[in-house]
């Protein structure tokens, strides 16, 4: 009897670690984030990173709260690499279904090229995606 239950264990304890480490194989959906920037009185660039759970849908309210808030290159960048490899981030240039002039799209920009492709470097190094979606039309 005694070897019995501790067969019962052991085979319990094997099925435990295999579901264990199957689950951690399977892979996660990536995870999508929506990047705003705009340029303060001052000259310098602002940032901010808010979660996205279904694309682009997020509030002027959210884009401006202050923790999601990113004041300096560094400060984003430490951002990009906290997050996981495959996440994708949807850099805006307006809030998604406010109009054009709407006052949560006020100021609202991309950097100068050089700046946009330093952070898109910087991205693609830790696995991160990162798509530019202009609002002009072409």
């Amino acid at each position: 009897m005694r070897q019995i239950v501790l067969l019962a264990i052991s085979c319990m304890a094997i099925a435990s670690c295999a579901s264990a480490q199957l689950s951690a194989t399977v892979a996660q959906p990536p995870k999508t984030y929506e990047l705003y920037s705009w340029r303060e009185s001052n000259g310098s660039w602002t940032f901010s990173v808010v979660p996205s759970p279904s694309g682009a849908n997020i509030s002027a309210a959210q884009v401006r709260k202050r923790k999601f808030l990113l004041k300096t290159l560094n400060d984003l960048n430490l951002k990009i690499a906290s997050l996981p490899g495959g996440t994708k981030i949807l850099w805006l240039d307006r809030i998604a279904g406010s109009g054009e002039h709407a006052k949560g799209n006020k100021n609202l920009s991309f950097p100068p090229m050089e700046l946009t492709e330093k952070i898109h470097h910087y991205a693609r190094s830790v696995d991160v995606q990162v798509d530019l979606l202009s609002s002009e039309k072409k």
